[in-house]
């Protein structure tokens, strides 16, 4: 077994060991996990949970890739990206006939399956003004008005809406959330509860979005440490909050799948779109999610749109994000996928071939580990509440 294999293996082994999945709820009013179900006829006579599937991914770069999730049974979802409703960045207004275009051009005119809106901006700074503000009600009224449209017009999809609800890295007074105290903590858990409850009344399922931000070749040991246990708390108390505020809100529990990312999102100390290694992937975004009783997980890469940009035409360059996207992907991909060595022509059939394959290859391998961390879980002997 080579040391890389030895290190995800003990990397799996340690998410099969985590705590079990439902925590024991505390005393209220602090509690983060439902009540137990009481033992009752009226209990045991509901209808059995729908099937949730352990990972579901947005995209596939190559044949290979695209047939190795098949075979694992695992099924892709699509993102309506608010990219549809180029106003809606400027007005914080969402457009439905525009949505609606979206969701036909990407979908068809019935569809199903998973599905989720993806409005960011600047919608997610809004809600962070916390209830009461104008801006906060807003957004969150444009959210459930997308929602509610979506979900009436297609009921055969499960929706949802990305990265709610969201927690902050760091807490408002900028301290980290493993450091901070418990009535600190609480108090932003609490003003988030009150903003987040209408909107995932309107969802089929939850996600909440926490992805890698530092790697781990980039920091000191004392560093990774540090980090380590400031992101591990940071993640539990994404989908704590999550339970909380449909337990507060009465809603009736739905599928947590959080988004996992296999790449660094360059906005931490990382390297913009380099692939996280596996080890890295199950120790600092899966183990900790698996430990807080998530139902499965959403894995996002948006790599199928990035990879046209590395390997696309100069049209592209009219767009200043979209050639700095470009540019800093290649810088990276260079070292990961081309073996260091820079292409003279990036639009050559055989550049596009190898960097598909590779991406590809790191979907599968990313998606492969995640299954067998999951798996390990639910084989690992449960303790008793």
């Amino acid at each position: 077994m080579s040391v890389e294999r030895a290190a995800i293996a003990a990397a799996l082994a340690a998410c099969a060991m985590l705590a079990p999945q439902q925590a024991p709820a505390p005393a209220a009013p602090a509690a983060r996990s439902p009540a137990t179900a009481p033992a009752s006829g009226a209990a045991a006579a509901q209808p059995a949970r729908a099937f949730v599937p352990p990972v579901i991914v947005d995209c596939v770069t190559s044949a290979r890739s695209a047939q190795a999730l098949r075979d694992a049974r695992v099924p892709m979802y699509t993102i309506i990206y608010q990219a549809c409703d180029p106003e809606a960045g400027r007005t914080g207004r969402i457009d439905l006939d525009k949505l609606a275009a979206e969701v036909e051009r990407k979908m068809g005119q019935e569809p199903s399956g998973w599905a989720m809106l993806d409005y960011e901006a600047p919608f997610d700074e809004w809600l962070q003004k916390g209830v009461g503000d104008q801006r906060c009600e807003q957004a969150r009224s444009e959210i459930i008005k997308a929602l509610r449209f979506v979900r009436a017009r297609w009921p055969r999809v499960k929706w949802t809406i990305y990265g709610h609800p969201f927690l902050l890295y760091w807490l408002p007074n900028g301290t980290a959330w493993d450091q901070a105290p418990e009535q600190v903590r609480r108090a932003e858990i609490d003003k988030r509860v009150a903003v987040y409850g209408p909107i995932l009344a309107e969802v089929d399922w939850v996600n909440p979005s926490n992805y890698d931000i530092n790697e781990n070749a980039l920091q000191t040991s004392i560093e990774r440490a540090r980090d380590k246990a400031h992101e591990q708390v940071w993640r539990t108390q994404h989908i704590e909050l999550a339970r909380e505020t449909m337990r507060r809100a009465g809603i009736p529990p739905k599928p947590i799948l959080p988004a996992v990312n296999l790449f660094f999102p360059g906005e931490g100390r990382a390297t913009y779109m380099r692939p996280v290694p596996v080890q890295e992937l199950l120790q600092d975004q899966i183990a900790p999610q698996l430990a807080a009783g998530v139902d499965g997980f959403a894995v996002w890469t948006g790599v199928d749109y990035i990879q046209g940009l590395v390997t696309g035409n100069a049209k592209l360059d009219g767009d200043p994000e979209s050639l700095k996207t470009r540019t800093r992907t290649r810088s990276t991909w260079v070292g990961s996928y081309l073996d260091g060595k820079t292409p003279a022509d990036w639009t050559a059939d055989d550049v596009k071939f190898v960097i598909s394959q590779r991406t590809g290859q790191t979907i599968a391998d990313g998606v492969e580990a995640i299954l067998a961390a999951w798996k390990a879980r639910q084989a690992a002997p449960k303790t008793a509440p």
